[in-house]
Protein backbone atom coordinates (compact mmCIF):
# COMPACT_ATOMS: atom_id res chain seq x y z
CA UNK A 1 0.00 0.00 0.00
CA UNK A 2 1.42 3.35 -0.96
CA UNK A 3 2.04 6.21 1.44
CA UNK A 4 -0.75 8.29 -0.12
CA UNK A 5 -3.25 5.47 0.41
CA UNK A 6 -2.22 5.05 4.04
CA UNK A 7 -2.43 8.79 4.63
CA UNK A 8 -5.89 8.94 3.01
CA UNK A 9 -7.19 6.06 5.14
CA UNK A 10 -5.75 7.62 8.29
CA UNK A 11 -7.40 10.97 7.55
CA UNK A 12 -10.77 9.36 6.78
CA UNK A 13 -10.71 7.24 9.94
CA UNK A 14 -9.68 10.18 12.14
CA UNK A 15 -12.37 12.38 10.61
CA UNK A 16 -15.00 9.73 11.28
CA UNK A 17 -13.96 9.32 14.90
CA UNK A 18 -13.83 13.09 15.39
CA UNK A 19 -17.33 13.58 14.01
CA UNK A 20 -18.63 10.70 16.14
CA UNK A 21 -17.01 12.17 19.24
CA UNK A 22 -18.47 15.60 18.49
CA UNK A 23 -22.04 14.32 18.07
CA UNK A 24 -22.00 11.58 20.73
CA UNK A 25 -23.40 13.85 23.48
CA UNK A 26 -26.25 14.89 21.14
CA UNK A 27 -27.25 11.25 20.62
CA UNK A 28 -27.93 10.94 24.33
CA UNK A 29 -27.80 7.18 24.74
CA UNK A 30 -28.56 5.82 28.19
CA UNK A 31 -25.87 3.14 28.01
CA UNK A 32 -22.68 4.42 26.36
CA UNK A 33 -20.83 1.12 26.92
CA UNK A 34 -23.36 -0.87 24.88
CA UNK A 35 -23.36 1.87 22.24
CA UNK A 36 -19.57 1.59 21.96
CA UNK A 37 -19.76 -2.22 21.89
CA UNK A 38 -22.28 -2.15 19.01
CA UNK A 39 -20.12 0.41 17.23
CA UNK A 40 -17.03 -1.80 17.50
CA UNK A 41 -18.98 -4.89 16.38
CA UNK A 42 -20.35 -2.98 13.40
CA UNK A 43 -16.86 -1.79 12.47
CA UNK A 44 -15.50 -5.33 12.64
CA UNK A 45 -18.47 -6.74 10.73
CA UNK A 46 -18.13 -4.21 7.93
CA UNK A 47 -15.34 -6.28 6.39
CA UNK A 48 -17.27 -9.57 6.67
CA UNK A 49 -19.21 -10.60 3.59
CA UNK A 50 -21.69 -13.43 3.25
CA UNK A 51 -22.45 -15.12 -0.06
CA UNK A 52 -26.06 -16.15 -0.46
CA UNK A 53 -27.31 -18.70 -2.98
CA UNK A 54 -29.13 -17.16 -5.90
CA UNK A 55 -27.54 -13.74 -5.41
CA UNK A 56 -24.70 -12.59 -7.62
CA UNK A 57 -22.81 -10.66 -4.99
CA UNK A 58 -22.24 -10.52 -1.29
CA UNK A 59 -24.29 -9.20 1.59
CA UNK A 60 -22.61 -7.25 4.38
CA UNK A 61 -23.13 -8.27 7.99
CA UNK A 62 -22.78 -4.64 9.09
CA UNK A 63 -26.49 -3.88 8.66
CA UNK A 64 -27.45 -6.60 11.14
CA UNK A 65 -25.36 -5.10 13.95
CA UNK A 66 -26.53 -1.57 13.16
CA UNK A 67 -30.17 -2.62 13.24
CA UNK A 68 -29.74 -4.54 16.52
CA UNK A 69 -27.95 -1.57 18.08
CA UNK A 70 -30.62 0.91 17.04
CA UNK A 71 -33.52 -1.21 18.22
CA UNK A 72 -31.84 -2.37 21.44
CA UNK A 73 -30.79 1.13 22.51
CA UNK A 74 -34.09 2.72 21.34
CA UNK A 75 -32.23 5.41 19.41
CA UNK A 76 -35.01 6.21 16.91
CA UNK A 77 -37.34 7.34 19.69
CA UNK A 78 -37.62 11.10 20.26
Amino acid sequence: MSFQTKAYLFIIICTGFASLAAYLPAIGTADPFRFAAYLVLAMLASCMKVSLPGITGTVSVLFVFLLIGITDLSLPEP
